[in-house]
């Protein structure tokens, strides 16, 4: 078993199926178990998991700019499909507070999409964004990431706002499952990663009814 970060076969299996690395403490779920836990998760108005990949490879594209712009050009990003909130909260010390930034949009494709980022990013990010409080340049941050997915979504999408929140990790999760109503949508996870180890997260949740239009887009 290789770590898909960094290469070392260095890893221990987590109770939950996933294997952690010792040598940059990513966690993942062997290849295998990843496509059987996508297909369980597939119905006939769903996405299919080459379907999925595209988007995910769609969605990287736009986000590397944003992370590029906050870490440098060192940060690498990573797109995961996930099953479970869970799989992000064990690449993190869950009592760290962090900022999580929520856009929900509307139009042809219906979701949230939450950017977190460590509470010691902060600085960067107000002198990136030019701006002398916290919430004005991470609201900054999420129309600036909104407008990469505009682009993904060909314009049809409208950003109905920006929400700020400050909070542990575990509750900043809770909101996010708050805000899907615990419905059984897709999760995707761009994770963004600076000498292999994770600086925030991009997850995108798109509603049911989305799918639809998604599959169009990807037809193109």
């Amino acid at each position: 078993m290789k770590c898909p970060i960094c290469g070392s076969t260095n890893v221990t299996k987590l109770k939950t199926g996933s294997y952690r690395c010792n040598d940059c403490g990513f966690v993942f779920y062997p290849t295998r178990e990843v496509i059987i836990d996508m297909r369980d998760l597939l119905t006939g108005d769903e996405l299919t998991e080459e379907e999925i990949n595209e988007l995910g490879e769609k969605i990287k594209e736009q986000t590397e700019n944003v992370s590029e712009k906050i870490f440098g050009k060192s940060a690498k990003n990573v797109f995961r499909a996930l099953s479970s909130l869970d799989e992000i909260l064990a690449q993190y010390n869950e009592d760290d507070r962090v900022f999580g930034i929520f856009a929900d949009f509307s139009g042809s494709v219906k979701g949230t999409v939450m950017i977190m980022v460590q509470e010691n990013e902060i600085d960067i990010i107000k002198k990136i964004y030019r701006k002398k409080e916290v919430i004005e340049a991470l609201k900054q941050l999420g129309k600036e990431t909104a407008e990469g997915f505009k682009e993904i979504f060909q314009d049809d999408l409208f950003l109905e706002g920006v929400d700020i929140a400050y909070d542990t990790i575990p509750s900043i999760i809770n909101y996010l499952i708050s805000e899907i109503a615990g419905e059984r949508n897709m999760i995707l996870n761009v994770k963004m990663i600076v000498d292999k180890a994770p600086k925030g997260e991009i997850i995108f949740v798109p509603q049911k009814d989305s799918i639809k239009y998604l599959k169009s887009v990807l037809g193109n």
